[in-house]
């Protein structure tokens, strides 16, 4: 008793690093960016898709979200998102469509 449940870390994902991402969504729904995104034509898998494998490992194949990593997202279009770091850095994020051989963050854990 007492202890919080917490859901397990997918694959090679780190628990601080999962940690995080779910925060990511948490700030990417609250702050409007998913209303943004979905009329821009961006799909689940373009925002949380993952490698079912490893999905730490293969940032090649890393939705948006999972490149956030505590950092702001400022500006999003149909194929490019731009992340701000904490140090001031811009980052452009590149729109992967057609990526069918990935999986959803959600489906990774469980």
């Amino acid at each position: 008793m007492g202890r919080a449940l917490r859901p397990p870390t997918p694959g090679d994902v780190p628990p601080r690093r999962w940690h995080q991402f779910i925060s990511d969504i948490s700030e990417f729904v609250n702050g409007g960016w998913a209303e943004t995104a979905a009329a821009l034509g961006w799909t689940l898998g373009d925002l949380a898709g993952a490698d079912r494998e490893k999905p730490f490992a293969r940032l090649d194949k890393a939705g948006l979200l999972w490149l956030l990593n505590g950092n702001r997202l400022v500006a999003t279009c149909e194929n490019t998102a731009t992340i701000a770091t904490k140090t001031g850095a811009r980052q452009t994020y590149r729109r992967k469509p057609n990526q069918h051989d990935l999986v959803l963050a959600w489906d990774l854990a469980w």
